[in-house]
């Protein structure tokens, strides 16, 4: 899975992710069962929008782990 600034290098130009958080426990929770993220996607599909999965950023030799991020 590429991380979000390596897309955006390859496309040379801004790209436009999304992270989603549990308000109560943070990064605690599958990111598969938070119900924004489904509806930020159902969305997304009704709309022809596409979208892949992608990493956060990385940081020096760092990358995050998967939260969920989509790039669109």
């Amino acid at each position: 899975m590429e991380h979000i600034a390596a897309i955006a290098r390859k496309k040379q130009r801004d790209v436009l992710t999304v992270e989603f958080h549990d308000a109560e426990t943070g990064y605690k929770v599958d990111c598969r069962f938070n119900p924004v993220r489904r509806i930020v996607i159902d969305w997304l599909d009704a709309n022809g929008i596409g979208y892949s999965a992608c990493g956060s950023y990385a940081i020096g030799n760092r990358i995050a782990p998967y939260r969920g991020q989509i790039y669109f």
